[in-house]
């Protein structure tokens, strides 16, 4: 299972973009790399999900921790479920080194996936959503991303009361798809541009973590392990459940406090 996860996954890419894109040298794992995109942990996810299955490009201006890249990738979507995998952080030094982000929005949870440690770790959403409504489209067409489309406006509740809005552009040709997500106020500011859509569901086993693969603790505890094993020269040992970790143990960083919503 492990490899044909990782290896259905870059076959629905290919079909999407030519596979991942291998620009960046460099190390292999980075401080940051293993935080949820805004788009998965924040309210922006659900204008993800209320659409049927898909897969897409995902372009945005978000830029990951400690890097100047900005985060880009294929985005694939069944019965609520999300999987997204950023290729600036695919190292050309070793194919699948990057993560993979797996959401949830069923069971509010979420994974992050290592293929290079054959480990996956639980992701919790910053804060729970309650409501989202939809204003009405605007009733000129403009042309966004190669598609006529309409806009229309989203606001996300939370749970704690506060609103996130969303200007959405729907492409006419594409059953109202988003091919773009716009940030207006009450959430992080980013833009979201989706190309190369394929309107049909892409496969089951895409959207859990591998079987077979090691559960740690944390996200964070994960990334430790990476930077470890890069940074430890040849030693390469196998994935084990994690357990807290040893004090002040070399290359171990903090990661930087979340930004609320």
């Amino acid at each position: 299972m492990r490899l044909i996860f990782i290896g259905t996954l870059c076959i629905a890419a290919i079909a999407l973009a030519g596979c991942f894109s291998n620009k960046n040298a460099g190390p292999l794992f980075r401080a940051g790399d293993e935080q949820m995109p805004e788009f998965l942990g924040g309210p922006a996810v659900v204008l993800l999900t209320n659409f049927p299955g898909y897969s897409a490009r995902l372009d945005t201006d978000i830029r990951r921790p400690y890097s100047q890249s900005v985060v880009a990738g294929p985005l694939l979507h069944r019965n609520g479920r999300l999987v997204f995998q950023p290729e600036e952080i695919v190292s050309k030094k070793r194919a699948g080194a990057g993560m993979i982000f797996i959401w949830d929005a069923n069971l509010k949870r979420g994974w992050a996936v290592s293929e290079a440690l054959q480990g996956y770790a639980p992701v919790t959403p910053p804060v729970e959503i309650t409501a989202v409504e939809y204003d009405a489209e605007a009733p000129f067409s403009i042309n966004v991303n190669g598609h006529p489309c309409h806009q229309t406006r989203a606001k996300v509740t939370r749970a704690d009361g506060s609103i996130a809005s969303y200007r959405i552009w729907q492409a006419d040709d594409l059953r109202h798809f988003p091919v773009r997500i716009q940030s207006d106020s009450g959430g992080k500011q980013m833009t979201l541009n989706f190309s190369e859509i394929r309107l049909e569901s892409p496969g089951e086993q895409l959207f859990n973590p591998p079987d077979g693969f090691v559960k740690y603790n944390s996200p964070v505890a994960l990334m430790n392990e990476l930077i470890i094993r890069e940074t430890t020269v040849g030693q390469r040992t196998e994935p084990t459940e994690v357990g807290p970790l040893p004090a002040n143990p070399a290359n171990i960083y903090q990661p930087p406090p979340a930004t609320p919503y």
